[in-house]
């Protein structure tokens, strides 16, 4: 059998730098997002200019990652395969491609969760500048009183980053970090089982997380290279990764049986 292993996480040093980046860009947007209640007209539009060009710059920094990262990332699941099986650690056609498909996507998601976010910042500022408004005029607060009461109760909101297929509202930081784990697990776990399968493999063992049902149940199987390819992970955040075995004679899970991503 396999020697168990897991997809790299967030703390491998191919992405420290871009996660580092992107937790200090989140850190100001906080800190911009508790400004903006108390701030007037001008101030609020140069806040939500700052957040732009730190949008901005995130958006640069995730485009690194998945320029510089995803395809290292991909290259190491194949690398394990190499030292699982004993062959060649020469990149494939069909590999290249997957990563660039998973690029692909991930450009897609990271570009729509920037756009959703700027529409929110905008959304967020004119709730503010009407709350305080209606607070100053109707209940005769002073702008600072009705500032400091629409502040309280905004601060729980917040910018959203995106929402997902499910109706889930992700924050921006989260969202990013989601991003980052899952499409880090995908193209580690392409590499890994594209590489096996050219080379022979007939069946891999799933290792997973067993803090939840779908992964617990997971955990152990063996699966052909189609459910490998078709379940790459179970949810956003999952810790998947696949072992290959060679000469493999008993039951494999096929595609179709068992879960499904």
């Amino acid at each position: 059998m396999p020697r168990r292993i897991r997809a790299p996480g967030l703390d491998s040093p191919a992405l420290r730098v871009v996660n580092k980046t992107l937790r200090d860009i989140h850190a100001e947007i906080r800190r911009l997002e508790r400004l903006l209640p108390r701030a007037g007209v001008k101030e609020r539009r140069a806040i939500l200019r700052r957040i732009d060009r730190l949008l901005a710059q995130r958006e640069t920094a995730m485009r690194k990652w998945v320029f510089e990262v995803i395809p290292r990332v991909g290259k190491a699941g194949a690398r394990y395969a190499v030292q699982e099986l004993g062959f060649d650690s020469r990149t494939s056609l069909l590999l290249r491609r997957t990563i660039e498909e998973i690029q692909a996507q991930t450009f897609q998601e990271v570009a729509q969760s920037t756009r959703y976010i700027r529409l929110d910042a905008k959304r967020l500022m004119r709730q503010i500048a009407k709350e305080t408004t209606d607070l100053h005029v109707r209940r005769g607060m002073s702008i600072p009183e009705s500032a400091s009461l629409v502040q309280n109760r905004l601060e729980s909101i917040g910018l959203k980053a995106f929402k997902d297929v499910s109706g889930r509202e992700w924050s921006l930081e989260s969202y990013s970090e989601m991003l980052m784990r899952t499409r880090t697990a995908q193209a580690f776990n392409a590499g890994t089982v594209i590489k096996s399968t050219e080379e022979g493999a007939n069946a891999f063992e799933v290792f997973d997380g067993t803090g939840d049902a779908e992964c617990a149940d997971a955990n152990g199987m063996i699966v052909s290279s189609e459910w490998a390819m078709e379940n790459p992970i179970a949810h956003p955040q999952c810790v998947r990764a696949f072992g290959p075995i060679m000469g493999y004679a008993g039951q494999v899970t096929q595609l179709g049986e068992g879960e499904a991503a």
